[in-house]
């Protein structure tokens, strides 16, 4: 479906107990999403569309399980970048104490930075 697996939907849409079945049946933890899905955007992995959605439950099963916490999608957008973009700072936390990158070099690098310095969605005003 438009690039996506089976996990990646779970995860976008928190539904941790799938998620947790589908890594127990051997789904492929660091697949990323093909070009189509949202126009110009691709590389999605199921830790960042958990991430960017606010599912933090589902975010720590994935880290739990040995995600790769610092792909980046297109944008060089990483997990941390968009749960910090996206006001999630549980989340964040928790890809932090995991060992997420905090250096890494993004698209929108400084934006990620307030919003995380901030606790909020920095395209809120």
């Amino acid at each position: 479906m438009y690039g996506f697996s089976a996990l990646m939907l779970a995860s976008q849409n928190g539904h941790t107990e799938t998620v947790g079945k589908l890594i127990a049946a051997g789904a492929e933890l660091d697949l990323q999403s093909r070009r189509g899905f949202l126009q110009n955007v691709d590389g999605f992995s199921a830790l960042m569309l958990a991430s960017q959605n606010g599912h933090t439950q589902t975010v720590g099963k994935r880290i739990a399980a040995g995600a790769e916490l610092n792909l980046q999608s297109t944008g060089d957008f990483s997990a941390l970048m968009w749960a910090s973009e996206s006001g999630n700072t549980e989340a964040a936390g928790k890809l932090i104490a995991a060992g997420a990158k905090l250096d890494l070099q993004g698209g929108l690098l400084m934006l990620v930075m307030l919003a995380a310095a901030y606790g909020r969605s920095a395209t809120t005003t």
